[in-house]
């Protein structure tokens, strides 16, 4: 249980460390790409005459307008940055709180007299004095040892 909840972790950072630096460098080529291509086009149009410059004129609105959507897509990365912060708080306070319900299964069992095993087979569970209770997904058994 411990593991999975540690896997949980380290999935959820490296999750966020991916996105963080994916966002980074997707902001770094939206600006560089949209900053040189407006140098262009304005460049080429200050050299054409006046037809080719009214069509140059109706691409540079379409490359503005892409940029907005670049920084609109740029804003929706951020989000989801911040999504993944959440989660991963998330996975943090869940495994904190299969940790205290284990702890208190723990607690409970031997304030009862009885003792737990994890990571036991089918087959060792069988080896067990009665009574006992045994979860074959869980791989736990729960029994009472003879007094």
């Amino acid at each position: 249980m411990m593991a999975e909840a540690l896997n949980l972790l380290i999935l959820g950072v490296s999750i966020i460390v991916t996105q963080l630096i994916t966002t980074r460098s997707t902001r770094r080529i939206i600006l560089h790409t949209s900053a040189e291509t407006q140098r262009v086009i304005r460049e080429v149009i200050s050299h054409t005459s006046a037809e080719t410059q009214k069509v140059l004129k109706r691409i540079l609105r379409l490359q503005e307008n892409i940029h907005q959507l670049q920084e609109s897509m740029y804003q929706l990365l951020q989000g989801t940055h911040q999504l993944l912060q959440g989660t991963h708080q998330l996975q943090l306070d869940m495994a904190t709180c299969l940790r205290k319900i284990d702890l208190g299964m723990r607690a409970n069992a031997l304030m009862h007299g009885w003792q737990r095993v994890d990571g036991i087979s089918p087959e060792e569970a069988e080896r067990l004095p009665e009574p006992k209770l045994y979860d074959g997904k869980l791989r736990v058994c729960y029994y009472r040892p003879p007094s």
